[in-house]
């Protein structure tokens, strides 16, 4: 009897593990949506490189325009840069200063070509940053860029000029409007 009823247990587990699978059950497929670049990063983080996107929006804009975006299934993986994004494309690619500057039809005075170790590139135009109120433009020739600041952070932007060596994270107040870019996550 006791043979009996461990053969029953042991099938039983058995069935059970087979019926489950392994748990290694491949993924859906993401569609990585257009414009986005792989540098071949260690973070397999891409990044959305179309010139026509960096204009000047403010913070909360940003953040609208994002969560507009990942509404749709195709942008659910689409983020705002964090200071980690930004410190591995620093760390991780060759960042070459553009002067003059135009690609797509859209000219600026300065930019970097940022490039991954794979060749593929993506471009950061350096435009300065608008004041909202005031109209007035200020520090062009550098990058101003928004990232998304955690809870323990009161950074919220990236700032670099012609020499590398000086970029900068810092906390921009509010009443600027800075250029944005997009990531996606691969999940």
């Amino acid at each position: 009897m006791r043979k009996f009823f461990s053969f029953f247990a042991i099938a039983a587990v058995v069935l059970s593990m087979a019926s489950c699978g392994d748990g290694n059950e491949p993924e859906a497929e993401v569609k990585i949506p257009s414009g986005f670049v792989d540098l071949g990063l260690p973070s397999k983080t891409l990044w959305y490189s179309n010139a026509t996107a960096y204009n000047f929006v403010s913070y909360p804009t940003y953040v609208n325009m994002l969560n507009e975006k990942q509404k749709q299934a195709a942008n659910k993986y689409m983020q705002i840069p964090t200071k980690a994004d930004w410190e591995e494309l620093r760390k991780e690619c060759t960042w070459r200063w553009q002067y003059p500057f135009t690609i797509q039809g859209v000219s600026t005075e300065k930019a970097y070509i940022v490039m991954g170790k794979n060749g593929n590139c993506i471009y950061l135009p350096a435009i300065g940053k608008h004041g909202r109120e005031s109209n007035q433009k200020m520090e062009n020739g550098k990058g101003h860029y928004w990232l998304l600041h955690d809870q323990y952070s009161t950074e919220t932007a990236v700032r670099f000029g012609e020499d590398i060596n000086s970029f900068e994270f810092y906390s921009e107040a509010d009443g600027w409007d800075l250029c944005y870019c997009w990531v996606f996550k691969q999940p």
